[in-house]
């Protein structure tokens, strides 16, 4: 019983160990060319990625209903700032029911929680073609176009991790 106690637990172990080197193995490699859409923002710009080739982009999933969502917009707030007017650009695409309406929700959404980055209602599916799992979730896209990081959820302090990863992609 205790030997098959202790095969179990070094299964489990190893079963672990393999997950969360697949995982870091692919949240490091920068070999997904990200999927190209075009999206319009609350105010009516266009945002298309491959428009966007030559700037390092951060592309934030999260939807009005999502309170880690919510709590995140402090924080993409300061890395919009921290890199505005530079070859950066910060796009949340809501994964919010697209519908008639959804535009006016999230302007009242954006001005209520102070919202400063383009805000974009998911139009075409954009999700499904990153394959979103949960909200929020993010991708950072180098400035050749290819997925570089994907970041899970909401956590203290997370603009300076992407401030360091930005940082390090603008060459700085």
């Amino acid at each position: 019983m205790r030997k098959s106690l202790l095969v179990f637990l070094a299964l489990v172990a190893a079963a672990l160990l393999m997950a969360s080197c697949k995982k870091g193995e692919q949240q490091s490699s920068a070999s997904d060319k990200a999927p190209d859409f075009t999206l319009t923002d609350v105010n009516g710009q266009a945002y298309s990625l491959s428009a966007l080739r030559g700037k390092v982009v951060l592309m934030d999933f999260w939807a009005t209903w999502c309170p880690p969502c919510r709590m995140s917009v402090p924080e993409l707030n300061k890395v919009y700032e921290a890199f505005k007017g530079k070859d950066f650009v910060l796009i949340a695409i809501s994964a919010d029911d697209y519908g008639p309406g959804l535009v006016s929700k999230l302007k009242a959404f954006g001005k209520k929680h102070g919202v400063e980055y383009p805000m974009l209602p998911d139009s075409m599916g954009v999700a499904d073609m990153y394959h979103v799992d949960g909200l929020p979730q993010s991708f950072l896209i180098n400035k050749d176009g290819f997925i570089v990081d994907r970041h899970m959820g909401y956590y203290p302090d997370m603009a300076s991790s992407y401030e360091t990863e930005i940082n390090q992609l603008l060459g700085k």
